[in-house]
Formats: structure tokens, sequence, C-alpha cells
């Protein structure tokens, strides 16, 4: 092994031992904010935002385009069997990447040791969703990688389909215009990536503006909010890359507009479910000529309990 790839594992192996503890830290106080916004004298989120941009991970790999690492997150460490048996489709079918699993406590150290600036607002979020939602675009900033729902099943290895130094995110359906046509539940991105501070700092308006919905203050329909938002304020000749995977590529299942024979594809129903007849139904089994990639089966597990 040459010194450099001998560097990038201890690398990786650091950021493994600092996000594997469930460190505790101290609740931010509610006046933290002034002094986040403080930063660079700024009085709003927007001037916030020209502070924050500047922001670098702390961990540099070498050049890659994504990096390989699989970020998945859940309350604990223990999951649900049927959570596992999917999460395992991930490392089955990329072997040499770094399977992550996230758990709330480590969410909040992350926030706390990398993006303190932002703990006041995400102590704030109305939900534990929402605070899961919100961590998922600080991995993709922090480290990079892979964020994927738990309810998700690979179908296909994933180097093949990121090939560009971007940031990623799928199209559910043909309508463009439907507010949750870029859900949060699978997220791919180079390092450092411009973009998820933008939608951090849509996160942190809506906080100030009291929005009390997940979907709507960290999920998949701010998520579209901040991309469109991303290509009115910033030139096109200073945006950094962002690649829209074309339907079908991520969410061969759209829930939202699909026949009645899709219902094996529900998985918070269990009296329809059916996995194997679902990926028949939308030709998603990862056979060479099925362009999917992966399907979700929006068990909305997140329902169960606070989470």
């Amino acid at each position: 092994m040459d010194s450099n790839s001998n560097q990038h594992r201890k690398e990786k192996d650091a950021i493994l031992r600092h996000i594997s503890a469930d460190c505790t830290v101290p609740a931010a106080r509610h006046s933290d904010r002034n002094s986040a916004i403080a930063l660079n004298g700024a009085d709003d989120t927007s001037a916030l935002l020209l502070s924050i941009t500047n922001i670098k991970p702390q961990f540099v790999f070498p050049k890659e385009e994504i990096p390989k690492f699989i970020h998945q997150s859940w309350k604990t460490k223990s999951l649900p069997p049927h959570f596992r048996r999917w999460s395992e489709t991930w490392t089955k079918h990329n072997p040499s990447w770094t399977h992550i699993l996230w758990t709330d406590a480590t969410n909040r150290n992350l926030v706390a040791t990398h993006y303190p600036w932002f703990l006041p607002y995400y102590d704030r979020l109305p939900s534990k969703i929402a605070k899961a939602d919100a961590s998922r675009y600080l991995y993709m900033h922090h480290m990079g990688g892979v964020y994927v729902d738990l309810d998700a099943e690979c179908l296909k290895p994933l180097d093949s389909l990121l090939t560009q130094d971007a940031a990623y995110i799928g199209q559910m359906g043909e309508d463009r215009t439907f507010e949750h046509s870029l859900p949060n539940a699978w997220l791919a991105s180079s390092r450092g990536h411009p973009f998820w501070l933008h939608v951090v700092a849509g996160i942190m308006k809506r906080v100030d503006a009291r929005v009390k919905s997940a979907e709507q203050v960290t999920g998949p329909i701010m998520l579209k909010a901040a991309y469109e938002n991303y290509l009115r304020r910033v030139p096109q000749n200073e945006r950094a890359d962002i690649v829209i995977l074309e339907p079908g590529v991520i969410y061969p299942y759209n829930w939202h507009d699909e026949p009645k024979e899709a219902r094996v594809c529900q998985g918070k129903t269990a009296s329809y479910f059916n996995e194997t007849a679902c990926k028949e139904y939308f030709h998603a089994q990862g056979l060479p000529h099925q362009k999917a990639y992966m399907i979700t089966y929006w068990t909305h597990g997140w329902s169960d309990g606070d989470k």
C-alpha cells in the first residue's frame, strides 16, 4: 500500500472513531443564535450564508468524485430486522465502500463539533425526523458520499452511476412541479459541495419562521425549494455542479401517481406489501438492462413513535 493510500485509510479511520462515540453535547443556549449570526456581523440568514459558504470540511482526502461512504441514520445502533436486511444490500453491492450508521446522538455531535453556528437552529427543529433530515445534508457537506434511507434496497453497484464531482439528487416522477418531486431519501455528493450550505440556510429561515412540518422545514419540500433558489441566486458560471438523476434511476416507484397494482410497494401497508412483486412490476430487479439502482419502499418508519 502506498503512502497516500495509507494516509487515506488513517483519515477514514479517524472519522469513524470520531462519529462512533455517542457523545453528549450540552444544549445550546438560545442566546447562542446571536453569537452565530455575529460571525461576520450578519443580522439575517442571508448574510449568515455569506459567512458559512466558506466553511471547509475538516478532513482532506485524495481527489475523488464521490467519496466511498454510505451514510444511514437511526435512533440508535440497533436496527429493526427489516431495516437491517435492506441496509445490508448496500454493502453487498458496494463492498469497497465504508458504511456509517449515524444515531440521534452522533448526529447532534456532528452539528455541535463542526457546525456550531447551526446548533441553536438544530435544537429548535420541531421533531426528531427534522433533525435527521438536517443531519443528512451535513453528511454530504462534511464527508461526501451517499446518504440513503433505511427503507431503500440497493439493486446495483453505485460506481457506474456517480462519475462526476457534483451533488446528486434523484427525481421522483415526471412532474417536476410536484412539491415532493426531489425527495431527500437518497443523496450523493462530493465533499464540501456548497449547495448543502444553501440547503442549511433554507432550514434556518424556516426555523425562524416557526415552520412545524418536517417535510417543509427540512424534508423534500424544502430541498426542492432550496435547489430552485440556488439556481436563481447563484450565477451559472459560479455554480458547483448539481445532477438531477432522471425518474426511475433512484425512484422507480412514485408513491404520488401510481396505479392500485403498485400498492405491493407500500412498505407501510403490511397487508399489501410484497417486495418481489414490487420489483417485478417496476422492472427494478437489478438486471443489467434496467435503469434502477435502488428502490424505496416508503415505510415512513420515522412516523413510529417520536422519530
